[in-house]
């Protein structure tokens, strides 16, 4: 009769009722307390016709009962998880497919997202994609991919002209969407696959893996527990070989979203933005063409106004003989900030500089951990269709100032993005 009664206490109590009605305990991943509440929590027991004297096989039999609900709970949630990985679409296999690869094998071995499927025009892509990656599915045609009922999302990764009306068949397929940097070439393009977004209801995220890679997310950390005090004033940098004679037809063409600028320009714009941490509502820009012979710039410098009254500087240079750089440089009310993008971290305060630790976490596996995330919590990400837009809105206003050697003014400085 004791155990009966036992029985009945651990059934009644909340946190046995919890893992029933499907409401687990969002720190604890079994879903229930660490460790068994202790007999005098179990009011109920009284009630139920328990004697003292059976008191200590009462226990006994709770805690039973308990363990094994608990492992209950894990195995189901073990379960959930593993249908809970995300199967990702791939619509593109050129040059930056590779990073894109590694990074879901990454966040497969940790149960967050994989690629089930991949697509590209080219034959020979298509073939050597799949038997160094192992990807389940190739298709000759994105159509083909995005009918497949395997495919739970979808990344577009190829080039910039095409980002629009691949990125506006995939969310009328109704595939939440990732879509690698520049959102698109123009602004008309961004407020079709905005609206696109919108009638779908799946989201639409923007590839701007910068701010992924471990220093940046380690500085935002940083700059977001006030140590340093506000930012006053931040410059970012990337200067590469702009690697010409490899570089393709569309990545020197500014007519389809070729050229330093919108190619990599939109990093350092999204860089000095995440920093700062503000809109922009102005931007005077100087942009050219110096060191190659194509129809794209490979210069570009913008001095960058925004709505929280902080200003800053956006470098972008394609050498042709230089040295890589990529870097932010922030000051602060009491102290600097200096990250390299992919690399380190150091603060100066005091007339010193002192290194600072990070993660080490690949930036790719990052951005794909924060896709997975948004839909399945079906929330806005970070770098949502309409940040990714205002981004671009910057690289067009710099090339408009560049052109007309005057400061050009943004819209909607002051709206939430």
């Amino acid at each position: 009769m004791a155990e009966s009664g036992a029985a009945r206490a651990i059934l009644l109590h909340p946190s046995a009722l919890a893992p029933e009605s499907g409401r687990l305990l969002l720190g604890d991943p079994g879903g229930l307390p660490s460790v068994p509440p202790r007999p005098a929590t179990w009011a109920m027991a009284a009630g139920v016709g328990l004697r003292p004297a059976a008191g200590d096989r009462v226990v006994r039999v709770m805690r039973l009962l308990y363990r094994a609900q608990r492992r209950a709970v894990q195995r189901r949630l073990r379960q959930e998880r593993s249908q809970a990985v995300l199967r990702v679409g791939l619509i593109g296999l050129g040059g930056i497919a590779k990073a894109h690869l590694k990074g879901l094998a990454i966040m497969e071995a940790e149960g967050v997202a994989r690629c089930v499927a991949a697509t590209d025009l080219v034959e020979a892509l298509r073939t050597k994609h799949q038997q160094e990656w192992k990807i389940p599915k190739v298709y000759d045609h994105h159509t083909k991919l995005l009918a497949d009922p395997d495919v739970d999302a979808v990344a577009v990764i190829l080039g910039h002209h095409l980002h629009a009306p691949l990125v506006i068949d995939s969310l009328n397929a109704g595939k939440p969407t990732f879509v690698e940097k520049p959102m698109a070439i123009s602004l008309d393009e961004c407020d079709a696959m905005i609206e696109a977004e919108q009638k779908s209801g799946k989201i639409l995220q923007v590839g701007f893996t910068g701010r992924f890679h471990p220093a940046c997310r380690k500085a935002r950390e940083i700059l977001d527990t006030n140590e340093l005090g506000p930012v006053i004033h931040a410059v970012s940098t990337m200067s590469k070989p702009f690697n010409y004679k490899s570089r393709r037809y569309q990545d020197r063409t500014r007519a389809i979203g070729g050229g330093m600028w919108l190619g990599n320009g939109v990093h350092v714009v999204d860089w000095l933005t995440h920093c700062i941490g503000s809109k922009a509502v102005s931007v005077k820009a100087k942009l050219g063409t110096h060191m190659h012979y194509m129809h794209g710039d490979d210069t570009g410098t913008a001095f960058i106004q925004y709505a929280n009254g902080l200003a800053g500087m956006a470098v972008a240079i394609g050498t042709k003989r230089g040295v890589e750089k990529t870097m932010v440089e922030a000051h602060c009310v009491d102290g600097q900030i200096n990250y390299s993008v992919r690399g380190s971290l150091e603060i100066g305060q005091d007339g010193k500089w002192r290194p600072v630790e990070h993660d080490g976490k690949d930036g790719f596996a990052e951005q794909y951990r924060h896709f997975a995330q948004a839909i399945r919590m079906n929330l806005r990400p970070q770098t949502s269709s309409w940040y990714g837009r205002h981004i671009m809105e910057i690289l067009f206003a710099a090339e408009a100032s560049s052109v007309t050697g005057r400061e050009v003014q943004l819209t909607g400085a002051h709206e939430p993005w």
